[in-house]
């Protein structure tokens, strides 16, 4: 089992160990596409078709590890019978949905899986073991949150 060989702890960690997102450079030089151990449908469009997914350097291993053991659960049909092949994304430069601070998705380290399941500011209804799959590894789970975002699972904690 692959696990996130650190955890920063608030904004200065977070942009100490991944770099800055707004950087010139950032792209290039911290992100990259990695392979998903299944095909995931988009959630704004069920019929768009994900096979790679780009996410910071650091973390992409561990999600990918992360998804193979929920892939080895049920098996993919499974997954697919009962939605939780869908995928909210993962990179994205933009603000958090409740502040002006950078989203965790500004620097790739932050995956939404079935975000019909965890809506933000909902109760969550992700199945355990999407959750534990995630969280055993390192991942901070946003359901967990006052405010919560359980569709969320992010590497890295007090932001």
């Amino acid at each position: 089992m692959k696990e996130l060989s650190i955890l920063p702890d608030g904004y200065a960690e977070i942009l100490r160990v991944y770099g800055d997102p707004l950087s010139r450079y950032f792209v290039s030089d911290r992100l990259k596409s990695f392979e998903l151990p299944f095909t995931m449908r988009a959630s704004w469009n069920t019929s768009i078709k994900y096979k790679w997914m780009t996410m910071h350097r650091l973390i992409g291993d561990v999600v990918v590890d992360a998804l193979e053991e929920i892939r080895d659960h049920n098996g993919y049909n499974y997954l697919r019978e009962e939605c939780y092949d869908i995928i909210g994304g993962c990179y994205n430069l933009r603000k958090k949905t409740s502040s002006d601070q950078l989203s965790t998705h500004s620097w790739g380290i932050a995956v939404d899986i079935c975000p019909h399941l965890g809506p933000f500011g909902k109760r969550p209804q992700m199945p355990v073991f999407i959750v534990e799959a995630f969280e055993k590894r390192g991942f901070i789970w946003g359901g967990r949150w006052k405010l919560p975002d359980g569709m969320h699972f992010q590497a890295c904690k007090g932001y």
